[in-house]
């Protein structure tokens, strides 16, 4: 049997705009998420006819500012997009507030995740999960369930029950 995947087709050009979307990720990510938690995506979401920076600060009251940068990030990252300064929401913006595949792993992602893949690396040098001391000292994830916290702990049984149950 063969191993065969993928291939290497794009012009420098797209490769290149692929490689700055991978380098900005991490924040990028945050973006979208404060864009959900924060209500902006469904406050754009339940307002059809578009909604202006101020008039979401305002529904929301949220800075100014801060709702800016966020929908900026949203526009880059296709969550939203804007006509005559109103913005609306994307497919894309509808999934990330909507779909529950998504929500999970997001959550799975920021809760269990993301502070403990900051030691990626050594944990591939080392082979043995390093990232793990940012909740305690346990040789596998397993051993600390009962003692993480508790959005964490929530996080990791709604991924761990998502992706067991589409298993079967």
């Amino acid at each position: 049997m063969s191993y065969n995947f993928g291939n290497d087709k794009k012009s420098a050009y797209q490769a290149q705009f692929d490689a700055q979307k991978i380098a900005f990720a991490p924040i990028m990510f945050h973006a979208t998420r404060a864009l959900r938690n924060l209500g902006i995506l469904n406050v754009i979401y339940e307002n059809k006819e578009g909604l202006t920076i101020e008039e979401v600060a305002a529904k929301l009251n949220l800075p100014v500012y801060g709702v800016k940068v966020l929908l900026e990030a949203g526009l880059s990252l296709e969550l939203v997009y804007a006509k005559d300064y109103k913005f609306f929401i994307t497919k894309t913006g509808w999934f990330i507030l909507s779909d529950d595949l998504t929500k999970v792993n997001m959550n799975f992602t920021h809760d269990v995740n993301y502070l403990g893949f900051f030691n990626l690396q050594e944990s591939v040098e080392k082979g043995k999960p390093e990232g793990l001391k940012v909740f305690g000292e346990w040789d596998t994830i397993y051993e600390a369930l009962s003692m993480l916290p508790e959005k964490v702990r929530e996080s990791w049984f709604g991924f761990d029950h998502w992706t067991n149950d589409f298993k079967r």
